[in-house]
């Protein structure tokens, strides 16, 4: 089976609206210009770019803070 797939490719189906567009990703490369969003989400070529738009604002409005480096010393001056 993995040698199937190393050789013929996944077969997914464009997730954009009603894009009926099929195909074929093999796994390690660079998808042949899909864009993989999840594990179930893929998208053509011809939608790639709009959805790796939206997949960039998304992250960047919900990403996580960074933690703070050291809090041993505000946590020192709280008890002073």
């Amino acid at each position: 089976m993995d040698a199937a797939l190393e050789l013929v490719g996944l077969p997914v189906k464009c997730a954009f609206g009603d894009c009926k567009t099929r195909g074929f990703v093999k796994p390690a490369t660079d998808y042949g210009g899909w864009f993989r969003r999840s594990f179930k989400k893929w998208y053509c070529t011809e939608h790639a770019k709009v959805a790796k738009e939206v997949h960039d604002r998304i992250a960047e409005t919900y990403k996580t803070p960074e933690p703070k480096q050291d809090t041993t010393e505000e946590l020192y001056k709280l008890l002073d």
